[in-house]
């Protein structure tokens, strides 16, 4: 449902970037005011599932990383399944990560190509929204992570962030609720009211919100019974910068 804290607004990809019917000033006040803004149909259906399903199918090749090791491997292109308590949130949580820490080299063609496609409209986009001239490289940097929580007990309790460095957060919807999966959402806190996107992101879009608002994922499909094989679930790609 939308609210008065929540914002659809058109999006497209024109001349190698994601252009919105916006100005890029008006997206940033929006956002660090606390509105959660959804650029919709920032990329198409087709490309979000093909990355989705190269980064499942390059996980299924890899041995999982453990959680501890996590900022050891942030030069590093790596998969790992999330569970228990987190270490930097000490919050709840049961999720797979796919870290690409260097997207351009030692991954599958099908992969790096669509990576680097979306990563660097999203960099694109971030770094004219929020004033940062982050890159993929160096100290503090962009990491692309993909996130799956699978059908029957991905979720993620309310967590928060620092606002600095990252400012501003994105999610990128990399399956389509209704189809690839049945319940779960991102909901947000902001100013005491409670935000669900449920009913507002669908696959392709992009979800720009303030980083220190609270925030957390609920269970997805909590009534099905987890298959470890199975690519069923929600997908996101997220931009982190450190």
């Amino acid at each position: 449902m939308m609210t008065s804290k929540t914002k659809s607004i058109s999006a497209r990809i024109t001349e190698g970037a994601i252009s919105a019917e916006t100005s890029d000033y008006e997206l940033a006040q929006d956002i660090l005011e606390g509105n959660i803004v959804i650029l919709k149909n920032a990329f198409l259906p087709d490309e979000a599932r093909q990355l989705r399903d190269s980064a499942f199918n390059w996980g299924r090749s890899q041995t999982p990383s453990a959680p501890a090791d996590f900022y050891a491997l942030k030069n590093d292109n790596h998969f790992c399944t999330h569970q228990g308590v987190s270490n930097g949130q000490k919050t709840l949580h049961y999720y797979h990560s796919y870290n690409f820490n260097n997207f351009t080299r030692d991954l599958p063609d099908d992969l790096t190509r669509p990576l680097t496609r979306f990563c660097s409209h999203l960099r694109e986009l971030y770094n004219r929204i929020t004033g940062n001239r982050a890159s993929f490289a160096g100290d503090p940097r962009l990491h692309p992570q993909i996130i799956h929580y699978p059908s029957g007990a991905g979720f993620f309790a309310k967590h928060t962030h620092l606002l600095e460095p990252q400012k501003i957060g994105t999610i990128t919807a990399l399956s389509q609720p209704g189809l690839e999966y049945t319940s779960g959402s991102v909901g947000f806190e902001v100013s005491g009211e409670l935000v669900d996107i449920a009913a507002l992101q669908d696959i392709g879009d992009v979800t720009l919100f303030r980083f220190d608002l609270p925030h957390w994922v609920t269970p997805v499909d909590i009534e099905d019974r987890v298959d470890r094989d199975s690519s069923r679930g929600r997908w996101v790609l997220t931009l982190s910068y450190y």
